[in-house]
């Protein structure tokens, strides 16, 4: 009686039938293992050329703990899959093929783990470096870290009070927390520029004032100079009546 298995199989393959048949199910084996373990790659859009090129120069974020634990997590799920390529799994696929040709059997299944733990590992690194996850899940540990102090800090200030949750806010409160940064920053930088303003007209008023003082001075010598031409009109001026009648009669006599 013919053995049954899976795969349909000839009455009497040969070494190189064997062969082709286990590399036909190698390929079969890593598409469905592909799916299963590294399926995560289909979410990597295919316009990202230039942002892959931006993150490769940059340098890798150390992960945190979230990073840590989902690329752990990943490998044991890869692990769990790789570990179903056992040889005892394929064996049990193709009776027949592993007991006519053990050793290339074994060639296939082992590059058949290797090949599908590589691909997937690389697979699951470029959409890390792609949709900058580990960056990402970084500033949510740092989002939590703030969100834990802002809570004990209220309780060690006495509040208690529970925080509204986002989702009630109106929609004028989420816009200026969106736009709170931005405009922080536009008013930092007008602040220093008003400060640098009022540098410069302090400087501009200690001119005025240097300049004003100046003025007054020279007004005071004038003052003065008119002073002394009005005294010495008022000492003239009982002598140049009879100078004036003296000259007056000479011009007649003459």
């Amino acid at each position: 009686m013919a053995e049954q298995q899976r795969p349909p199989v000839g009455a009497a393959p040969t070494a190189a039938a064997a062969a082709a048949a286990a590399a036909a199910a190698a390929e079969v084996t890593h598409a469905e293992g592909t799916g299963a373990g590294g399926g995560a790659a289909a979410g990597a859009a295919p316009g990202q050329a230039v942002q892959d090129k931006e993150n490769e120069e940059d340098e890798p974020p150390v992960p945190g703990v979230r990073a840590t634990r989902l690329q752990t997590i990943y490998a044991q799920a890869l692990g769990g899959t790789v570990r179903k390529l056992s040889w005892a799994n394929v064996a049990g696929c193709y009776p027949t093929i592993a007991r006519r040709a053990d050793g290339v059997l074994r060639k296939v299944q082992e590059q058949m783990a290797s090949q599908l733990q590589v691909r997937c590992e690389t697979e699951f690194e470029k959409i890390l470096g792609n949709r900058r996850v580990i960056a990402k899940l970084n500033e949510l540990e740092d989002l939590v870290g703030d969100a834990e102090k802002a809570r004990e800090e209220a309780k060690a200030a006495g509040k208690t009070e529970e925080p509204t949750p986002p989702h009630t806010l109106p929609p004028q409160a989420i816009l200026a927390a969106h736009l709170h940064p931005a405009l922080a920053r536009h008013q930092s930088q007008l602040h220093a520029q008003l400060q640098a303003t009022q540098s410069q007209n302090e400087l501009l008023v200690d001119e005025v004032r240097r300049q004003r003082a100046e003025a007054e001075a020279l007004l005071a010598r004038l003052e003065d100079a008119a002073a002394d031409v009005r005294a010495a009109n008022e000492a003239l001026a009982a002598v140049v009546g009879p100078v004036a009648e003296e000259t007056r009669l000479d011009a007649q006599h003459v």
